[in-house]
């Protein structure tokens, strides 16, 4: 598994990407990629040095970590052979914390600031209905936009609908599966906030949202009901962070994420069992998607393709151009 070209010794590294809570409980982390790795024929002393001296040496850490040897910091795991990563003790700085996957040790307590609790910001009043309007063109019925097309759970692209106008006011059209979508700054200009149209989704009633976005600092909210919209920005507000779903002016479920708006406080094992009764509450409201919080999460990233929101726009990443939302 190693390289040389022009005079550079290069290694490979083995990482994951995301890693859901469940699949963290279920298959692990690297030792289930690592496992992948030997079942596909990787020889497993070369697979190992892939998660551990490889990228202890990439990062200039390989002094003390990286490899067992004296002076190195004493992090290890014992497995039954080199075909198996199952840990059968899992000793950390020199100690054993877990035997036969069970934890003979509790987990480390790390005391994180307060200031990094409190990353939400939003203006004193919340959000109201009416911020989820979005107002036509002067006269017109009928109008173009450009709207967000969530064609698989990762991946948009722009789409031209013909929208109908009522009382002066874009509506959404559950018919067609067209619901409202927001990008707000929670952060570095808060409640600054671009108002878009998506389909895709499929939620009939409600909304959701979530402040966990990718690449930026906003929260991001989808929904059929600017009220529930509202609400569920409201609370992850309230929360300092959060997913959540709301349906008939009531919230439905949550998962509080406090620590800089990403990260919960609590054990993988109960936000587990929150992220479930989360998509079963979606579920119930009509959306199909297996990790819907994922799939907003992602609205705002810019390396995921192709049409994407901001607080501060609509953006096709096929051009790198802003777009408006109507077409004049």
């Amino acid at each position: 598994m190693h390289c040389k070209k022009k005079g550079l010794h290069c290694q490979l590294i083995l990482v994951t990407d995301s890693v859901s809570p469940s699949d963290l409980l279920e298959k692990g982390s690297l030792e289930f990629a690592l496992q992948k790795a030997i079942d596909m024929g990787i020889d497993p002393v070369t697979a190992v040095r892939m998660v551990t001296l490889n990228p202890a040496e990439h990062f200039g850490i390989d002094s003390w970590l990286g490899g067992i040897a004296p002076g190195r910091q004493a992090d290890m795991m014992i497995i039954p052979d080199f075909q198996t990563i199952q840990a059968e003790y899992v000793i950390s700085q020199g100690t054993v914390i877990a035997r036969q996957q069970q934890k003979l040790i509790g987990a480390r307590q790390d005391r994180i600031s307060q200031a990094y609790q409190k990353s939400v910001s939003l203006p004193e009043v919340g959000c109201s209905p009416s911020d989820f309007l979005i107002q036509a063109p002067s006269g017109k019925d009928n109008v173009q936009l450009r709207v967000i097309d969530q064609i698989s759970e990762l991946v948009t692209k722009e789409k031209i609908m013909d929208i109908s106008v009522s009382n002066g006011y874009i509506q959404t059209d559950l018919d067609r599966d067209l619901l409202k979508v927001a990008a707000i700054d929670r952060m570095h200009n808060p409640g600054q906030k671009t108002l878009g149209l998506i389909r895709g989704i499929g939620l009939k009633y409600g909304a959701f949202a979530s402040s966990a976005t990718w690449d930026t600092t906003d929260i991001i909210v989808v929904g059929a009901d600017e009220s529930d919209m509202a609400l569920a920005v409201n609370r992850i507000h309230e929360l300092q962070g959060g997913i959540v779903a709301c349906s008939h002016g009531r919230v439905k479920a949550e998962l509080s994420l406090p620590y800089f708006g990403l990260l919960p406080d609590i054990p993988t094992e109960s936000v587990v069992s929150q992220l479930e009764e989360l998509r079963s509450q979606l579920r119930q409201m009509g959306v199909p998607l297996k990790e819907p919080w994922l799939t907003i999460n992602v609205l705002t990233c810019a390396a995921i393709p192709f049409f994407r929101i901001c607080e501060s726009g609509l953006i096709d990443f096929q051009d790198m151009t802003p777009k408006a939302l109507c077409i004049v």
